[in-house]
């Protein structure tokens, strides 16, 4: 298996979606990169019926997506790049198992590049998957992936890849690399790499709000054994 180029095309696809947040937007992607695709519920009885023969999952025939949207997210959001990754790498409409390992590969890296996950300073599988939006098994196979690519890259030079991808996630204005945007979810302004949903301020607010709040109910459970 070629992982460097699979990674350069999952690098491709960022910068022709526009993609520059995690969790990445599976429909918004598709739709940039103009690739159809339909739910198994906007079938016909007969045609779902021929939908879960084919794959429980997703396939994809004639350039055409189709999915199953009664699956879990994060399993359904991993077919739905597996399938890109069969499109993307050119495979064949029925493909071989190392096509099929390839695609997972590719669907793999897509949802959480490994260089992501070290600046989203993931400690575990769980924050993996937490973070990116995907299955724990997804989040554990990535995890371990990316504890291999951590211990080549302090031994030797970041690969050609990765330096295009931090280009690629760097903001100039912030000076930094991001790896998600968002708003606040009390003042609604913009965060970045904000694990809580909430900036700085809001966040500074509420943790003085919530030491008041303890500092009261101690002095009134002080008054209350007087």
């Amino acid at each position: 298996m070629n992982y460097e180029y699979i990674k350069d095309r999952t690098l491709e696809v960022y910068k022709r979606s526009g993609t520059i947040s995690f969790p990445i937007d599976c429909f918004h992607t598709l739709h940039s990169l103009k690739i159809p695709y339909k739910p198994y519920s906007g079938q016909s009885a007969k045609k779902q019926a021929h939908c879960y023969m084919v794959s429980d999952d997703a396939f994809t025939l004639k350039g055409m997506i189709f999915y199953n949207d009664t699956s879990l997210i994060g399993r359904m959001r991993f077919s739905l790049m597996h399938e890109l990754g069969h499109i993307i790498l050119e495979h064949k409409e029925v493909p071989t198992q190392e096509m099929e390992k390839e695609a997972n590969f590719f669907a793999s890296q897509i949802l959480a590049p490994r260089m992501v996950i070290h600046y989203a300073r993931c400690k575990n599988e769980t924050e993996v998957a937490k973070v990116f939006d995907i299955t724990a098994e997804c989040a554990r196979y990535a995890f371990n992936d990316y504890k291999r690519w951590h211990r080549y890259i302090l031994y030797h030079r970041t690969s050609p890849f990765d330096k295009a991808l931090y280009e690629h996630f760097y903001d100039k204005t912030q000076k930094r690399f991001i790896y998600h945007r968002g708003f606040c979810s009390l003042c609604t302004n913009t965060i970045y790499n904000s694990k809580t949903g909430l900036c700085n301020s809001c966040s500074g607010m509420l943790r003085r709000h919530t030491l008041e709040s303890s500092r009261l109910n101690a002095l009134k459970f002080s008054d209350e054994l007087m």
